[in-house]
């Protein structure tokens, strides 16, 4: 075993692996994730003209977690919808 990188966790403990986090045998994003991805949507709902790097980023996001977790690929499918109605108006 490495003596840094390994660390050994007791049954009922939350594990972090690799940014995902395993809890009752269950696994599901961080909260540093769902976090960052309130603070891009509140940004994004704040601005009337929004850049493409952030919706980007965002939707990147959105895709990227919902192989973990897949509610948020609703939340992409809803995001693109109004995101493209925003760019348009």
């Amino acid at each position: 075993m490495h003596p840094v990188k390994t660390i050994l966790y007791k049954k009922d403990d939350v594990k972090i692996i690799t940014g995902i986090v395993v809890k009752d045998g269950k696994i599901r994003i961080k909260n540093s994730q769902h976090k960052a991805i309130y603070q891009d949507m509140e940004q994004w709902k704040s601005l009337s003209f929004v850049p493409e790097s952030l919706s980007n980023r965002l939707l990147g996001r959105l895709n990227a977690l919902s192989v973990v977790e897949p509610k948020l690929k609703d939340k992409a499918k809803t995001f693109r919808l109004f995101d493209s109605a925003k760019r348009v108006l």
